[in-house]
């Protein structure tokens, strides 16, 4: 039997920190494929491109953001055009269409993709999502939780959505001191912008024990214990550079475009520590609510698991729903937060907890079974 604790120490400590793109990320990549392979699942390395990190193409559109002023001063038609490109640019790539860090240089990648067939009529498809890479430490700020994280984005959309009608409003009132309508939004996006260089050339990358060894460590249980499905082919899917903008996970997506009413997703993400919970709302932009089926299954699996909302970082599970796909994520939430421990510098085995990534299995088998055992499609 795959030990979870093992698991973990294995992609955390053997591993180590596990950038997007990097050599580490391939290792881990490595270690998951074959260890799907001993359970006897069939294994596809997919590869693909991505940038090393979400931090400069969001520091490019801050950046850009704040020269805004200076350009309205050259032209204004181009101050405006520029304001509404950059708020269109940080809402896609928010939600995961990169139309800006398509444009950067990127490394290589890969998903690892395991799958289980269905032994008898295939009903539908069971997607078990977990991300291979780690990120870097945050900001004191954020580490806060959800609110030191949501409001400092918060703040940063705030300013870009301003400049577009700030913009306008200094090319139709005219004058000089009509400027400063855009002074506010564009020196909080020069600081944004700064605190991104900060972070991206100081700060060092966790080893990520629980963001995200331990949704590994759960996602590879899963493939154990999950080992004769009636009617539902399931996908065990190790996603990679997750951290630099859920790359791993929109490309597989394109790569397999699910029917939408037969498909479901469960992302496992930071789910070695703190309470069990399962998501029912999530994205940074605009919540987008968890599938109510697996959400009424979870609960029935484990009458006493939570649902929370977590809207402070992207996960796997947004880049689906986005897509009109049927997803949740189980995570598990700190004491004192409203967000999973992790993206800290201690983010090491040390502070994991065998049980619960034990009773994330417990549950994620529960949902599977109950999904499988279904005889029609179940509505929304």
């Amino acid at each position: 039997m795959q030990d979870v604790i093992g698991i973990v120490r294995s992609l955390a400590e053997e591993v180590g920190p596990r950038p997007s793109t990097s050599p580490a990320e391939a290792r881990a990549a490595a270690t998951v494929n074959a260890r799907m392979r001993e359970i006897g699942l069939a294994v596809e390395l997919q590869p693909f491109r991505a940038v090393a990190t979400s931090g400069w193409p969001y520091g490019l559109l801050y950046l850009m953001g704040a020269l805004t002023p200076l350009l309205h001063r050259v032209c204004p038609a181009a101050a405006l055009a520029l304001s509404v490109l950059l708020l269109v640019g940080f809402v896609l790539e928010t939600l995961s269409f990169p139309v800006v860090s398509f444009w950067l240089p990127s490394g290589k990648s890969q998903n690892v993709i395991g799958t289980r067939p269905s032994s008898q009529e295939q009903r539908r498809h069971l997607v078990f999502v977990a991300h291979l890479d780690s990120a870097r430490v945050a900001f004191p700020f954020h580490r806060w939780g959800m609110t030191g994280r949501r409001w400092s984005f918060l703040i940063v959309a705030a300013a870009l959505t301003s400049l577009p009608p700030f913009t306008a409003l200094r090319w139709a009132l005219g004058g000089t001191w009509s400027m400063s309508l855009q002074v506010v939004p564009a020196v909080t996006l020069a600081l944004s912008a700064l605190a991104i260089a900060y972070r991206e050339t100081r700060m060092p990358y966790v080893a990520g024990a629980n963001d995200n060894a331990s949704g590994i460590a759960v996602l590879l249980r899963l493939a154990q214990e999950l080992n004769d499905p009636q009617h539902t082919a399931l996908w065990f899917v190790a996603t990679g550079s997750k951290e630099s903008g859920l790359h791993g996970m929109r490309h597989f997506l394109r790569h397999y475009p699910f029917p939408k009413d037969a498909a479901f997703f469960l992302n496992l993400d930071s789910i070695g520590c703190g309470e069990l919970a399962v998501v029912s709302a999530e994205g940074v932009l605009w919540p987008h609510r968890a599938d109510p089926v697996l959400i009424e299954l979870a609960r029935r699996a484990d009458p006493d698991v939570r649902a929370r909302p977590f809207r402070a970082m992207r996960t796997d599970a947004q880049a689906a729903q986005v897509r009109g796909y049927r997803a949740m994520s189980l995570m598990a939430f700190g004491e004192d937060t409203l967000a999973p421990p992790g993206l800290e510098a201690g983010d090491t085995l040390a502070q994991l907890n065998a049980e619960t990534m034990e009773r994330a299995v417990r549950l994620a088998v529960g949902i599977a079974r109950q999904l499988d055992a279904l005889e029609a499609e179940p509505r929304s």
